[in-house]
């Protein structure tokens, strides 16, 4: 079942996760918790199902200081709360014609865009690389910036690409 929230004349935003939640699902899924209403909802509701929500930030430090902004319970949030996914779009180096350089001084292999006939400026798209901050792990091999460091040793984007999200950071 799939409720409109930006529906015109839609009831309150309560009513209509108290709806959802009589209807005893497994999970509910928020497409993006944009205030504090939804935030507490979601965070209230996450002891009797799983709550999936998105939340537009720059990573999940900005996040975390947007929700304790919107005077969030983090103590609750932290409770409940099982993962989150970062999501950060590079842009995909050209695989017919990137070339690998000598490193700076970190570790692994680094690739350059050169530009072809097919892409014109060395790059062919963009890529979504992906990092998952599990709750009460220790494991960063799933953090974005691992996998990030795997992008670019794989030749699927350039080092500069994870630089200017740090730089930007």
């Amino acid at each position: 079942v799939q409720l409109d929230l930006a529906a015109e004349g839609r009831p309150p935003l309560a009513d209509l996760w108290r709806s959802a939640l009589a209807m005893d699902p497994d999970a509910l899924v928020v497409d993006e918790l944009i205030d504090a209403e939804a935030a507490r909802l979601a965070i209230d509701s996450a002891s009797g199902c799983i709550v999936v929500a998105q939340m537009m930030a720059a990573d999940a430090d900005s996040a975390r200081r947007r929700l304790a902004k919107w005077e969030i319970d983090m103590e609750s949030l932290d409770a409940h709360l099982l993962a989150v996914v970062e999501r950060v779009h590079v842009r995909r180096l050209c695989s017919a014609c990137r070339r690998e350089v000598d490193g700076d001084g970190e570790s692994g292999r680094h690739f350059v865009a050169v530009g072809c006939s097919s892409c014109g400026d060395g790059y062919d798209g963009v890529q979504a690389v992906c990092g998952l901050h599990v709750s009460r792990s220790a494991d960063s091999d799933l953090e974005l910036e691992a996998h990030l460091a795997r992008a670019v040793e794989a030749g699927v984007t350039s080092a500069d690409e994870p630089r200017r999200r740090r730089d930007a950071g």
